[in-house]
Parts: structure tokens; sequence; C-alpha cells
């Protein structure tokens, strides 16, 4: 009787337990075999500490991100204001040319979006918002366009957003994820004026 209550025990755990372990994406795939990478280390990151500094262009400011929101402190020192106080983790601060708005990227756990902070009244703009990933914005020169890294087209490739006409435009087309996008040159109206790292 009790190698029977013992064969049948057995039996249950091994159904109640999974036989190996799979990765869960939280967010949508990116890429052929890239997701896992991405989401391990191009995500942004909760700390309690400073992440993500960036100087504003006229060098008096600075931005950064920490405990889940973006500070920014006066480059000379002294104490820093928070100026976001959304739900999700805000990070990666990119300074538009004229030093008075942000733009930021916002992970909400399932998806990220970038969005745009005023500094002197606090109003948020979602820039650019869907299903897959959004990272990594930076300004064009003039202040007229955003480049920014998108998994829409199923790798991370880069996009330009222009402000008039609210027009994307996908810059990068190769295999390989494509991040962290740097307007070049003082002209923003090129639409390609953009270098990026890429990974393959």
């Amino acid at each position: 009787m009790n190698k029977r209550r013992l064969t049948v025990t057995a039996l249950l755990l091994g159904c109640a337990l999974p036989i190996s372990a799979q990765w869960t994406n939280r967010y949508q795939r990116i890429g052929q075999g890239h997701h896992v990478y991405v989401e391990g280390y191009e995500f942004p990151t909760y700390s309690v500490g400073p992440t993500y500094p960036a100087v504003s262009p006229d060098g008096a400011t600075i931005a950064f991100s920490a405990r889940g929101w973006l500070w920014t402190m006066e480059a000379a020192g002294g104490p820093a204001q928070r100026i976001t106080r959304g739900a999700g983790l805000d990070s990666r601060p990119a300074w538009h040319p004229d030093s008075r708005r942000i733009a930021f990227v916002r992970d909400d756990t399932r998806d990220t979006d970038i969005v745009e902070v005023n500094l002197a009244t606090g109003a948020e703009t979602v820039l650019v918002s869907g299903p897959a990933a959004e990272l990594d914005p930076a300004y064009t020169p003039g202040g007229d366009a955003l480049y920014y890294a998108s998994g829409e087209g199923g790798d991370l490739e880069i996009y330009r957003l222009d402000f008039a006409s609210g027009e994307k435009t996908r810059i990068t087309n190769a295999r390989g994820l494509d991040l962290r996008p740097q307007p070049l040159g003082r002209s923003s109206t090129s639409r390609s004026a953009a270098a990026a790292t890429k990974w393959q």
C-alpha cells in the first residue's frame, strides 16, 4: 500500500513541475535570436543611483534617471529636482536643442514609448507609441525631428519622426539591431544624417 501511494505521489509531482525552463517575453519579440539580449541589456533598468546622465545643450543642467523617474540638477551642483512622476520606468533622457524639453523612454513592463516633457510646465507628450519597443531618442540639431530605435519592423531599426508632418520614416533596413542614433551635422533636413550602433 505504501509503495502504491509513493508511486501516485511521484506521478502527481511530475505532472505539476515543468520539465524544462523557457524564456518568457514580457515585450513584443525583436529579431531572430536577439530578443533575450535586447530585453536583458538594452531595455531601461531600475537603479536607486543616477544612470543615463545627459548634459543640456547650454551646459547648465544635467538630466538623469534614478528610482524610476527623471531628475535634473544644475551642472555646478545642488539639489536634484524630479521632473517626471509617471507609474512607468522613465529613463534615457535626451535634450531638445532649446534646453527646455527632454525626450525619454517610458517602460511600463510590457511596452516602451518615447515621451517628451516640457521642463517649464511638466506637461508630457507621447511622441512615439505602439506595441513595438521604442528606444534611444535623439533630436536632430535643429530640433524639428527625432531619431529613435524601434522594433516595429521586426528587428530594431532607426526611424525618424518629423514633428511638422508627423511622418515616420524608416532609416535603416539591414539585418541586425540598430541602436543609439546620433544625428550628425548642422542640418536636420537630411533623412539619413545619423550614425547608429549595429549589432549582428
